[in-house]
């Protein structure tokens, strides 16, 4: 899912005024230091968001072909089920020797 671009949810930086020692508030920072790590911060979940979606590429490619390979698979299985099922000596025996004499007669497969 993707989030709304930096641009779209402006951020502000916390600021407070120097407190008294032992006090939890954070002394405040300069507005450009603020401003500029927010930017390096937008820029790095860009990067981040950007290699996510190559990399949900990547796998969903991969998981198609993954797909495709296994159905091939069950498809010459069932094949092969199917002929072994209807394959009598007989026919058996004729298959190959129509095969003996067509290559034969051709002198290859």
């Amino acid at each position: 899912m993707r989030r709304p671009s930096p641009a779209a949810s402006p951020r502000t930086c916390a600021t407070s005024t120097p407190s008294a020692p032992g006090s939890s508030r954070r002394p405040s920072r300069p507005p450009l230091a603020c401003a500029e790590g927010v930017a390096r911060n937008d820029a790095e979940v860009v990067e981040l968001e950007t290699r996510a979606d190559a990399d949900l590429a990547a796998l969903g490619g991969r998981v198609n072909q993954e797909l495709q390979d296994q159905v091939a698979r069950w498809s010459a299985e069932a094949a092969e089920r199917i002929v072994v099922s209807r394959l009598d000596p007989s026919v058996q025996a004729d298959l190959v020797e129509a095969f003996i004499a067509h290559v034969g007669s051709n002198g290859r497969a």
